[in-house]
């Protein structure tokens, strides 16, 4: 599994085989796995300084009346 911070997106050799963006860094399936349970449970999934996937709190902004 692949990930790209300038999409925020998930890629796969078996599916988009060399059609990714030239950003992407390479993830387990164990990490994919646990960074879509954490969105599921809520939280935001991001890039790192080094360009790698992380789980954030998901900060909602205060709708201005």
């Amino acid at each position: 599994m692949f990930y790209s911070s300038s999409t925020n997106g998930f890629y796969s050799s078996d599916i988009h085989g060399d059609s990714v963006p030239a950003d992407v860094v390479s993830i387990t399936v164990e990490d994919w796995n646990s960074l879509l349970e954490g969105q599921s449970l809520g939280k935001k999934i991001t890039a790192d300084s080094d360009g790698k996937p992380i789980l954030v709190e998901h900060v909602q902004p205060v709708e201005e009346k």
